[in-house]
């Protein structure tokens, strides 16, 4: 299994079809690869908030919150119950998007779990801008952050593995989730170059690099809003206290006017000294 995901069928096509032309060659090749970028984009699409927030809730979760379709608005209006569900269906279709790259066109494992392939990382990077853009839901979608997570996680788990010691020391010490997001997003390329080159003494192929520094900019241009609202101090910390269901508010008395108390008071102080006149 390992051996047929890292040739992928591409190869083996070639061989059964005895494709012995260039043109042939290369035609077969990028039909395989127009595919490695629409199915990816089309399971990113997926938005996993957006159906457990309209299943269980009856609800839009882009309508509360930080009006972003992901994990960690759905943990913030929902509950970890909700978050779960959304975490396990993101990493699901990511997961699968990267692995029918490696079935089409092959991993190209190098050794360290590093793959090389560059077509695992253009559906890797189509997955996140299906999460992002979904055309199922009007494009509009959540930040990528976890998508980016397990495409990291299938393609260099070292450098992943170095990027969650990273978020969780983030966001313990902040408690912004998208402080960590935004670091992580940034020292991504950072790393894995520093990766290849301790592990495998040679610098990574330049368009992989390429590719991972569009996903970090990608990242961090979906997180203006966020950057924004840190330098108002309005962002909001991480919590795994259970909240309030989304649109439910508390309703609170009026508000008392004690002027209206004072003229009442006046009132029947008046009445009571005209009773006694009369009297």
């Amino acid at each position: 299994m390992s051996e047929f995901l890292n040739t992928g069928i591409y190869q083996r096509l070639c061989r059964a079809l005895t494709v012995t032309t260039d043109a042939g060659a290369i035609g077969l090749y990028l039909a395989f690869l127009f595919l490695c970028l629409l199915v990816p984009y089309l399971l990113g699409s997926i938005n996993s908030a957006l159906i457990v927030s309209r299943l269980l809730y009856h609800d839009d979760i882009r309508r509360h919150g930080s009006g972003n379709g992901g994990t960690t608005n759905m943990l913030r209006i929902y509950g970890v119950k909700a978050a779960l569900l959304t975490f396990f269906g993101d990493v699901l279709k990511t997961a699968l998007s990267v692995l029918f790259a490696f079935c089409m066109l092959g991993a190209g494992w190098v050794g360290h779990g590093f793959a090389l392939n560059a077509s695992a990382y253009l559906a890797g990077l189509f997955c996140i801008l299906g999460h992002i853009f979904p055309i199922y839901y009007r494009f509009r979608g959540g930040k990528g952050v976890l998508c980016t997570a397990v495409v990291i996680g299938m393609l260099s788990p070292w450098v992943l593995l170095i990027e969650v010691v990273i978020f969780v020391a983030t966001v313990a010490i902040t408690k912004y989730v998208s402080v960590g997001s935004m670091l992580c997003a940034a020292v991504y390329p950072l790393f894995y170059s520093a990766l290849i080159r301790a592990l495998f003494s040679s610098t990574a192929p330049g368009g992989i690099i390429l590719l991972i520094f569009t996903i970090a900019a990608l990242l961090l241009w979906k997180h203006r809003p966020n950057f924004q609202r840190l330098r108002n101090h309005e962002e909001s910390r991480i919590s795994f206290r259970r909240p309030a269901p989304a649109g439910e508010q508390e309703i609170a008395a009026p508000p008392k006017d004690e002027n209206r108390d004072e003229q009442n008071n006046e009132s029947a102080d008046g009445g009571s000294d005209r009773e006694g006149r009369d009297a």
